[in-house]
C-alpha cells in the first residue's frame, strides 16, 4: 500500500477546505445552537492561516497521490493560575479520513506522525476533544492509548 504523511501545501488547500467542512457540518448537525454554518472561503482562509503559524502543523495522508485524510496539530501553552501548573502540550484540533479510507491505518498512520511531531517538541503531552456523539472517534483513541480526563455536560433551560 502506497501511503504517506507530509506536510499540507498550499495546492491542498481546496481539498482541506472540503475534508474541514464536512467535520464540521457533522457538528452543525448534530449542535446546531452551538456550531454555525462555515463557508468554505472561510475553511480555507483558517487553514491556509493555521499552516503559515509555526505553533501548527497541517499534515495530510496522501494515498497514490490522492489526500485521504488530514490533521490539524497545534502547540498550546497555558499560563499558570491560582489553580493549575503552566502547561505547554499538543492539541489536535481536528482529524479525519475520508470515509472510503477509513478503517485502513490512516488515522493510526496521523496520530503517529504527530506523536512524532510532539516527541520532537519535547511536548509530554497531547490533547483533544471529542463530542459525545462521535462514539466511532472516541473509540479510535481510546484504541491509540488516550484516556478520557473529563465529560462536559449541559442542560438546556430555555427553548
Amino acid at each position: 500500500m502506497s501511503r504517506m504523511i507530509r506536510d499540507a501545501v498550499e495546492s491542498d488547500l481546496p481539498w482541506l477546505s472540503q475534508a474541514m467542512l464536512r467535520v464540521h457540518d457533522a457538528h452543525v448537525r448534530e449542535y446546531p445552537t452551538v456550531y454555525r454554518k462555515l463557508e468554505p472561503a472561510s475553511a480555507r482562509s483558517h487553514l491556509a492561516d493555521l499552516m503559515a503559524q509555526p505553533e501548527s502543523r497541517v499534515r495530510v495522508a496522501v494515498h497514490q497521490n490522492h489526500i485521504v485524510g488530514h490533521l490539524v496539530f497545534l502547540t498550546e501553552t497555558r499560563p499558570e493560575t491560582l489553580f493549575t501548573l503552566p502547561r505547554r502540550y499538543g492539541y489536535i484540533a481536528q482529524i479525519d479520513v475520508e470515509p472510503a479510507y477509513r478503517r485502513q491505518g490512516y488515522g493510526r498512520s496521523l496520530i503517529e506522525d504527530c506523536l512524532r511531531s510532539a516527541a520532537s517538541l519535547r511536548l509530554t503531552t497531547i490533547m483533544l476533544d471529542v463530542w459525545a456523539f462521535n462514539e466511532s472517534a472516541r473509540s479510535f483513541f481510546r484504541s491509540l492509548g488516550f484516556d478520557e480526563l473529563g465529560y462536559k455536560m449541559s442542560r438546556c433551560v430555555m427553548d
